[in-house]
């Protein structure tokens, strides 16, 4: 699975998914947040959105420089 197509099919699952986060993401964005009075599994929403500008510079940057 190509880097687009996994963060793609991440945000898909959580916006499909809001209140069922995966244990074992299979798009590795999973993560126990141990942070209030009960732990749940939840989407790393911010690494998510990282991993998608990272990938949006890269496609600005062949577009524009052509490399």
């Amino acid at each position: 699975m190509t880097d687009i197509i996994r963060i793609l099919e991440a945000y898909k699952c959580s916006e499909q998914m809001p209140n069922k986060r995966c244990k074992e993401c299979p798009y590795g964005y999973g993560y126990l947040d141990e942070s209030g009075d009960y732990t749940f599994w939840w989407c790393d929403d911010v690494q998510m959105t990282a991993d998608a500008m990272g990938m949006l510079q890269k496609i600005v940057g062949v577009l524009v420089n052509g490399r």
